[in-house]
């Protein structure tokens, strides 16, 4: 019995589902290929989006580093506000000056 349409759309996006995941469990092997680069290109299925960008972004090694950071900032840290010329620029541009 042949596919009908709808039939054989989801089972393609269930082969790149597959493909996805294998090269998700390979990252280290993966990671600043040309594969890598045309299969993002293609497009990330919309299951795996949000776990495949966090890689991608290297999120939580980020995070590592980042940590403890926001609560310096937050709680009167040297960088809790903009100087007055970076505010000026950005409300100006906001503003239509």
């Amino acid at each position: 019995m042949p596919l009908r349409k709808d039939d054989h759309e989801v089972h393609v996006e269930m082969e790149r589902i597959k493909k996805w995941l294998k090269m998700y469990n390979k990252w280290n092997q993966v990671v600043n290929t040309d594969k890598l680069r045309r299969r993002v290109y293609k497009g990330i299925p919309d299951s795996l989006r949000g776990q495949l960008w966090m890689r991608l972004l290297s999120v939580e090694q980020t995070k590592k580093e980042q940590q403890g950071k926001y609560e310096v900032s937050s709680t009167g840290g040297k960088f809790q506000k903009w100087p007055l010329s970076w505010r000026h620029l950005f409300w100006g541009c906001w503003a239509g000056k």
